[in-house]
């Protein structure tokens, strides 16, 4: 009895056995059979432990890619239309020295600014004495005066057929304020013939009034020293004066003074030597001349 007991036991335990090798299919839940653990399955609480043989490097993701919203430098890039250097750049044909190299020669082109006139000195005498008109009459106050054209029937007489050939009979002493010609004579006002040519003569000065030749003539302030009108569209110093003078002693009466005269504007840039005086100027035989210049 007690052997068939045994042996109903030895075959119930093969038959569990064979039944628990059919339904264990993952190793992982089921021991090594061939490793001595007499196929004993495994705790399932073993399978939640870390494994301690593995590696750190089994956690990284070996395909991840840097996000490049993210990994990217993030540093601003500089924006040439606002950052770029905004100073201008000096321009050349603007900034450099235009002045002309005058040729060598004889015929070399002068601009009196450049020469001996005393500046500083004509200011000074100016305040007192102006443009000098009456510069023979001491004493003088304004009066009216309204010219009158003159017209002559001489046809032949000294001509000058350009602004130069006027200008280098002229001495310096009958320039004023270095840009206009008051050639002082001691004539009344009126028409006269002087040195073979035709001239008006007002408040002791020379006009020319050839019916021929041009002239540039400048309607001037002589008080500022500047220009208030130009007469250089006329054909003629006849015509050119007589239209000056008609503005001059309107001009005159409004203000009720000698204030403004007519005057041939000399050229700035003249093609021909003229050896001025410079020390006999417009203001040149005033009594106290010599402590200006001392």
């Amino acid at each position: 009895m007690r052997l068939l007991a045994i042996a109903l036991i030895a075959l119930s335990f093969g038959i569990v056995e064979k039944a628990e090798a059919q339904r264990c299919k993952d190793p992982r839940l089921c021991g090594n059979r061939g490793g001595g653990n007499g196929g004993v399955i495994r705790d399932r609480r073993d399978l939640n432990r870390p494994r301690h043989d593995r590696r750190p490097d089994d956690h990284r993701d070996i395909n991840r890619r840097p996000r490049h919203d993210r990994d990217r430098d993030v540093r601003p890039v500089p924006r040439r239309d606002r950052d770029r250097d905004v100073r201008p750049v000096p321009r050349h044909d603007r900034h450099r020295d235009v002045r002309p190299i005058p040729p060598r020669g004889r015929d070399v082109v002068r601009d009196r600014r450049d020469l001996g006139w005393r500046r500083d000195r004509a200011r000074r005498l100016h305040t007192r004495y102006r443009h000098r008109p009456n510069w023979h009459t001491p004493g003088y106050s304004y009066r009216r005066y309204v010219h009158s054209p003159y017209r002559y029937d001489r046809r032949t007489y000294n001509r000058y057929w350009s602004y130069s050939d006027y200008y280098r009979t002229v001495p310096y002493r009958s320039i004023y304020w270095n840009t206009w010609v008051r050639y002082r004579v001691s004539y009344s006002n009126g028409f006269h013939w002087y040195n073979g040519y035709p001239y008006f003569v007002y408040n002791g000065y020379l006009h020319r009034y050839s019916a021929q030749d041009s002239c540039n003539y400048e309607l001037v302030d002589g008080f500022n020293n500047t220009t208030v009108r130009t007469y250089n569209s006329y054909y003629t110093c006849q015509s050119a004066y007589d239209q000056c003078a008609l503005d001059r002693d309107n001009y005159n009466y409004s203000s009720h003074d000698y204030r403004y005269f007519c005057s041939e504007r000399l050229d700035r840039d003249y093609s021909y030597d003229v050896n001025y005086d410079y020390d006999q100027d417009f203001y040149g035989d005033l009594y106290y001349d010599d402590y200006y210049y001392n």
